[in-house]
């Protein structure tokens, strides 16, 4: 029996695409699995993500970028503000966090680095003591 997967793309598509307030877009998103955002943000223009990072919460973003390639949550980090992109870094899985660190220069990585939570920062400079 083929398993069946409903595709929500267009449905979310559709929903972000709307002139609904800021509060009701982030209230409809949050029925949807991070999963099925995550393949929207593809989709998507600059600037229609560019929105999305200013009204979903970091929590969400992040449960969101962690279903993504490493590459494509840096380009995605890149395209907003250093301190959401460090609230968002904040909120990932610490094994995730690290490998998208690894993908990000140096500079950066050391400012997004002191940017992050302070439990976090110490997390990833233990796992960064154990690449040395």
């Amino acid at each position: 029996m083929e398993k069946r997967t409903q595709d929500y793309t267009k449905e979310i598509l559709e929903v972000i695409r709307s002139n609904i307030s800021p509060a009701v877009l982030s209230k409809r998103l949050q029925d949807f699995h991070e999963n099925d955002l995550a393949e929207v943000l593809r989709e998507l223009s600059t600037a229609e993500r560019s929105r999305l990072y200013r009204i979903l919460e970091s929590g969400m973003l992040a449960d969101v970028f962690e279903y993504l390639e490493e590459e494509e949550t840096v380009q995605y980090l890149e395209e907003m503000d250093v301190k959401k992109a460090a609230a968002i870094l904040s909120k990932m899985e610490t094994d995730a966090l690290a490998d998208v660190l690894k993908q990000i220069d140096k500079e950066k990585r050391k400012l997004l680095i002191q940017l992050l939570d302070e439990q976090v920062r110490k997390d990833i400079e233990m796992i960064r003591s154990f690449d040395e």
